[in-house]
């Protein structure tokens, strides 16, 4: 109810403050939309609130978030209950106010046809060019000025009237040009400094409105600082949109994009580099995103420059041209001409032009008119030249400071790659050598010593009996003489161990110097058993030397009591130098048995490492760590293409055999 006008109405509070104890309220501010859903319901609406974790307003069906807000001011709530017969009711205090809720705005259809339609307006007015009709022409503000700036020395008005309007003409850019480089709102000085400090510290990064007014009013700042920091806040910052509606939580300001053309990242003091660069980098952002051109002066400002030295040149630049731009007279003394300006402020009637060929003065009574407009037209290209100049010479260092930031960045990388790669081949070629080591390991430890060879008299070798893995065995001696029963049979025995013999013999001296590169280690050991340190083996040496110089049959000893395994290849292949005779089948196919089984032990190897081959060309991987040596895979091989070759020698003497013992049957019984 409004109350009513030109009345004086009587206020009415408690008589003893003291013991009185008012009540508290809070005012709800209403939006525009929660008017709206009251109107729905103009009889009886159903109306409530909820201050819990997500107060707001219920009205009907609709739910209207509220935002809490401390009174900041304190006042007081007034009722006033005027009727009929008391029109002129006085104003009860009803209650203190100590804080208010705000109902946050919703982005309705209605809300954003409005803001559509203000818009469009809006851009419609500023595009629209209309003449302004003045009433009565503006009155100068600047005149009650420059009447104080009189040249000492002038006698008349008329001398005075010429210097100062100069000095107008001349001192207007000065005046002007900050404002060009430097488009801070024409506030007052106070606010000026309290603007640029919340600028610059919402340019770092985005902040509460708590936190910012901590950093810029301190910890502790008034009631009345407070608003204006709020207010300014608001002027020069903005919150994002809530991600979801109702959402209550206190959402942090960020600078609106035009405050970004009054941030200055590299003449701002007590900024690190990385805030510099940053800073500088959202307001070119933030710049194109406002189709700002790059010829605008805005840009200047963001440009990457060298904060140690850049600042106080430009400082120093900036307070030369301010001063070498003033005019004799004006209270400043130019360093470069001081005599020329002390004496054009103390005698007018001299010249002060400062041209190669000046004029000859004019007689006193008339004084000269200076003319300082001639040089500053010559000298303002030049410093722009030159100030360009410097900007283009930085922009470059910057760019090629970037550039070798970059580079270095991709070097570093590429060095931490090649490292990489290093330990993986390191690390790979260990586990090769141990993989290596180990398998040499496992050979010297299944595998039996080779016999050394001595050289006898007429020149060949001899394996010696003290590295043989087993010791003679004489009861088997003369098995090979007396089976011998026709002269046909000797010359085949003894033809097919020949070649045998040279097949051994060759093939002896060209593994005899790879044993040592790759089993040194595991040759020592071997050295220092004590099994073949027997005498009766030492005795049983020379008595084949004695009875026969070639080299001795290994026939003597039971080839069937060996066990045919294959972790002795070395020791077999010395074995097969001689065979049993012909008509010794039982022999024949023992040792057939076993080089059968050990043929079969290298062709199972040989076709499982010809498999991981396969795999490995197919591009599995994982094959890789189990294929042989080459060389290893090459003594297999010849492993196994020797006791081939010796299983298809035993079978042809065991079918010569056979065939001469028919033959021998069928003379007998024609004789």
């Amino acid at each position: 109810m409004p109350l009513p006008d030109s009345t004086c109405l009587s206020l009415q509070v408690n008589s003893n403050a003291v013991q009185s104890k008012p009540k508290r309220a809070m005012i709800v501010r209403m939006s525009a939309e929660t008017l709206d859903a009251l109107e729905a319901f103009p009889n009886n609406p159903s109306l409530s609130f909820d201050f819990g974790d997500i107060p707001g307003i219920h009205i009907g069906n609709a739910f209207f978030p509220m935002r809490p807000q401390k009174e900041s001011s304190p006042h007081e709530l007034y009722l006033r209950a005027a009727s009929a017969a008391k029109p002129m009711a006085p104003l009860k205090l009803y209650a203190s106010v100590i804080g208010k809720f705000m109902v946050e705005r919703q982005l309705g259809n209605k809300v954003t046809d409005k803001v559509r339609h203000q818009t469009m307006v809006a851009k419609q007015e500023h595009m629209e060019r209309r003449a302004i009709l003045l009433d009565k022409p503006p009155i100068p503000v600047s005149g009650s000025k420059h009447a104080k700036r009189k040249i000492p020395g002038s006698g008349t008005v008329v001398l005075n009237k010429t210097p100062a309007s100069e000095h107008l003409r001349v001192a207007s850019p000065s005046t002007a040009l900050p404002r060009k480089v430097s488009p801070l709102p024409q506030n007052t000085r106070a606010n000026v400094d309290v603007r640029r400090r919340l600028v610059h510290c919402l340019a770092i990064s985005s902040r509460l409105s708590d936190e910012a007014v901590k950093m810029v009013g301190g910890a502790k700042p008034s009631s009345s600082a407070r608003d204006e920091l709020l207010a300014l806040l608001q002027d020069v910052a903005e919150q994002r949109a809530p991600q979801r509606r109702g959402d209550i939580t206190p959402r942090p300001w960020s600078l609106k994009p035009q405050t970004w053309t009054e941030v200055r990242p590299f003449e701002w003091p007590k900024l690190t580099e990385p805030e510099r660069v940053a800073m500088a980098r959202q307001a070119r952002i933030v710049f194109q995103a406002l189709k700002i051109p790059e010829s605008d002066p805005v840009w200047d400002n963001v440009r990457y420059r060298s904060t140690t030295s850049t600042v106080p040149t430009a400082a120093q630049s900036a307070a030369k041209t301010i001063a070498s731009r003033r005019l004799p007279g004006s209270g400043y003394q130019a360093k470069k001409s001081p005599q020329s300006s002390t004496s054009a402020a103390e005698r007018p009637g001299t010249p002060v032009d400062s041209r190669p060929a000046p004029k000859p003065s004019l007689p006193p009574s008339l004084p000269q008119k200076p003319s300082p407009t001639a040089p500053p037209p010559s000298r303002i290209p030049d410093r722009e030249r030159e100030r360009e100049k410097r900007e283009r010479a930085k922009e470059k260092q910057r760019q090629e400071w970037e550039k070798d930031q970059e580079r270095a960045e991709v070097e570093k990388r590429e060095r931490a790659r090649q490292k990489e790669r290093e330990t993986i081949e390191r690390e790979k070629r260990r586990r090769e050598k141990q993989r290596e080591r180990q398998e040499i390991s496992n050979d010297a430890s299944s595998k039996p010593p080779l016999p050394k060879r001595r050289k006898l008299d007429d020149g060949s070798s001899l394996p010696k009996a003290r590295d043989a893995p087993l010791p003679k065995k004489p009861v088997h001696e003369p098995s090979p003489v007396p089976r011998l029963k026709t002269k046909k049979d000797v010359p085949s025995t003894a033809h097919a161990s020949a070649p045998s013999q040279d097949r051994h013999a060759a093939s002896g001296p060209t593994h005899k110097p790879e044993r040592p590169s790759k089993h040194s280690a595991s040759t020592k050991p071997r050295r220092r058993s004590p099994i073949y340190t027997s005498s009766s083996d030492e005795g049983e040496i020379p008595q084949p030397r004695k009875r026969n110089p070639s080299p001795p049959s290994v026939s003597d000893r039971s080839i069937s009591d060996q066990p045919p395994t294959e972790r002795a290849p070395r020791q077999q292949r010395s074995t097969r130098m001689a065979y049993p005779p012909p008509t010794d089948h039982a022999a024949l196919r023992a040792l057939y048995q076993s080089q059968y089984s050990t043929y079969l032990g290298t062709f199972s190897k040989i076709v499982a490492q010809k498999r991981k081959i396969e795999a490995i060309l197919n591009g599995d991987s994982e094959a890789e760590v189990d294929v042989m040596d080459p060389d290893d895979l090459m003594k297999l091989s010849n492993e196994h293409k020797s006791l081939k070759t010796e299983l298809k020698n035993i079978h042809d003497i065991y079918t010569k055999g056979s065939a001469a013992a028919v033959l021998a049957g069928g003379g007998s019984t024609s004789d």
